[in-house]
């Protein structure tokens, strides 16, 4: 190993403690490098009336998520560094659709969402969360939504939507029209 680099750098010294040296600094740089683990990717659609017509997580493309859905479905996948670290951020495009006949949809949007922290052993599906107002969040779990130890999603954004949803949902077993 260290007659490559001595070959492919130009290094003319044959001392011991030079080639020692070599193989020390490529140790460390090995060392500094990520362990990465694949994580599928899932998403929910937390707005009431536009589709999620595709959508993608650093190029992993994720599925179609229609108004309130989600779960169910993941695809493969994201790489995600086995330990977490703050500033971590991942890419998430989508494109926004509606039924047919429907008010034209917003453009693709993109974003850069910084994934709050989890744990090594949490790392199975990262679910991506599409919020009105082209807001999304991310989380990386291995439970599902609804769990009790499913990640917070802390929005106030959020809240209010599920505050509406069930004071629709209600409406519609009463018979009554959004």
């Amino acid at each position: 190993m260290t007659t490559y680099f001595t070959k492919k750098f130009n290094i003319k010294s044959t001392h011991p403690l030079h080639r020692w040296l070599i193989l020390t600094v490529l140790m460390v740089l090995s060392a500094c490098s990520e362990n990465l683990v694949p994580a599928a990717i899932g998403g929910y659609n937390h707005m009431p009336y536009w589709s999620i017509a595709g959508f993608s997580v650093n190029g992993g493309s994720g599925f179609n998520l229609g108004p309130g859905g989600g779960g169910g479905t993941e695809t493969c996948c994201v790489q995600l560094p086995e330990r977490w670290r703050p500033g971590l951020k991942v890419n998430i495009a989508w494109r926004y659709d509606t039924d047919q006949g429907g008010p034209t949809p917003p453009p693709p949007q993109s974003a850069e969402v910084e994934i709050p922290e989890y744990r090594s052993e949490d790392i199975s599906h990262m679910d991506v969360h599409f919020f009105p107002n082209h807001k999304v969040k991310v989380v990386v779990t291995h439970y599902g939504l609804g769990h009790e130890n499913y990640p917070k999603i802390k929005d106030a954004e959020f809240d209010a939507v599920v505050k509406k949803w069930n004071k629709d949902y209600e409406n519609f077993r009463k018979g009554v029209a959004p």
